[in-house]
């Protein structure tokens, strides 16, 4: 989880809330210590040697900051990885390297908006080194309608509510763990 500020820690807390079930662990990946950062959880500083263990590990990476610059890479992720970058909504900031993007599968929520607002998908477009047609919607995948193979990074870009963000990251992970 990078950030942890408000959105971060409910973001910790819904994907706790979706999978009840499940034994989890989080890492909060941030500048500095939160001092009032729950027990259960882990921190470490972001760009150490242990930030980057815990996102090459990590099968579900939530970046949760207002990062103008990229926090994340190619080299910091496996090819399973599922990244939601929920944080930054401006076409100048981003959270997510173009070789990130440019390496994965990106699923967005809304083309409109996010070639507005959407700076982790604009750059990368105007670098050349993402298509339109690369982008896959939120609506066509959760219907079935196009099907996200699981040999490279999955990047959920959206520039909508958290709420949303999680209820869709929740389903691809269902369809994802029904299909092996």
């Amino acid at each position: 989880m990078f950030g942890t500020g408000p959105q971060g820690r409910s973001h910790a807390a819904t994907v706790e809330s979706t999978f009840p079930d499940r034994e989890l662990s989080f890492t909060f990946i941030s500048r500095t210590q939160p001092h009032d950062l729950d027990d259960r959880y882990h921190w470490t500083q972001a760009g150490s040697a242990e930030a980057r263990e815990a996102t090459r590990a990590a099968d579900l990476i939530l970046c949760t900051t207002t990062a103008s610059e990229p926090i994340l890479t190619t080299d910091d992720v496996s090819d399973s990885a599922v990244i939601v970058a929920v944080g930054s909504h401006s076409p100048d900031a981003r959270e997510l390297a173009t070789d990130l993007v440019a390496s994965a599968t990106v699923i967005v929520e809304d083309m409109g908006a996010t070639l507005r607002e959407g700076g982790d998908v604009i750059k990368p477009l105007n670098e050349g080194a993402l298509r339109k047609s690369d982008l896959l919607s939120y609506a066509d995948v959760v219907s079935g309608k196009v099907q996200v193979a699981r040999d490279k990074p999955i990047v959920f870009n959206f520039t909508g509510m958290p709420w949303e963000d999680l209820a869709l990251a929740e389903a691809i992970a269902e369809k994802v763990s029904a299909q092996g």
